[in-house]
């Protein structure tokens, strides 16, 4: 019997669960960034100290869907990096960008696009506090984990849950538009969102924090937490200043 080839198409992308051409999807990602100790004092290590990897924050989200707004770093910035490495303002990259208030504790990042590309956006900041990005939790399995982040070794795993590198070598690396082949070289992505942690050079300024998230078939809701301190030399250096000014 005779179909429509609509009907054959249509009968092809339920079967192979592609998305028909120029189909596209929301997207959201949930952001939040806190001081250190107070992410630190949420960590359950379920009973192993020692496995980072094993912590979860399972008290976390609740308290962030109250009024956190004291304890929120609302200084952070976000930008957008563009397939060919440029560094882009939100609205520009048709992203919307929902700032926290005091009835919604999480920034609010969200944009549409197609099935099996992906986006790229840049968390950082220009403030002279909390310069230094200590530890990335993300929601998997219905549960908020903690990503360690550790600088990706000369030998050992080729992946890892939160990479870090210097951040002059990751912009050397968008410059060259090879960006996205070193993501996917050096960070894990279990569930479509990896990350990347780069250190500043100069401790005066902030860490950075890429997260690349490949857009699944159906709207979704990507969470990201991330604790933030001061860098040890500059809290030392201040300490030193204050007792010589005694």
């Amino acid at each position: 019997m005779y179909q429509p080839r609509w009907f054959v198409w249509l009968l092809g992308f339920v079967l192979l669960g592609a998305a028909p051409p120029g189909f596209t999807a929301q997207y959201q990602l949930r952001l939040v960034n806190l001081e250190d100790k107070l992410f630190s004092s949420y960590v359950d290590t379920q009973g192993q100290p020692l496995q980072a990897n094993r912590h979860i924050l399972p008290r976390l989200e609740a308290s962030l869907n109250r009024d956190f707004s004291p304890h929120l770093l609302i200084d952070r910035s976000i930008r957008v990096i563009s397939l060919k490495g440029v560094s882009l303002p939100p609205q520009q990259a048709g992203v919307a960008v929902k700032m926290p208030d005091r009835d919604d504790a999480w920034t609010r990042v969200q944009w549409d696009g197609a099935p099996g590309a992906y986006q790229v956006l840049r968390i950082s900041s220009h403030d002279v506090h909390y310069q230094e990005l200590t530890a990335v939790a993300v929601k998997r399995d219905g549960v908020l984990r903690v990503l360690p982040v550790y600088g990706v070794p000369l030998f050992g795993p080729k992946k890892l849950p939160a990479p870090a590198m210097p951040s002059t070598y990751i912009e050397y690396r968008l410059e060259l538009g090879t960006f996205d082949a070193l993501m996917q070289k050096h960070a894990t992505s279990p569930d479509g969102l990896s990350v990347l942690v780069g250190r500043n050079h100069d401790p005066r300024y902030p860490d950075q924090l890429y997260v690349r998230v490949q857009m699944p078939s159906d709207a979704k809701q990507f969470t990201v937490v991330l604790a933030w301190k001061d860098r040890d030399e500059l809290r030392h250096d201040g300490e030193e200043r204050e007792k010589r000014d005694r």
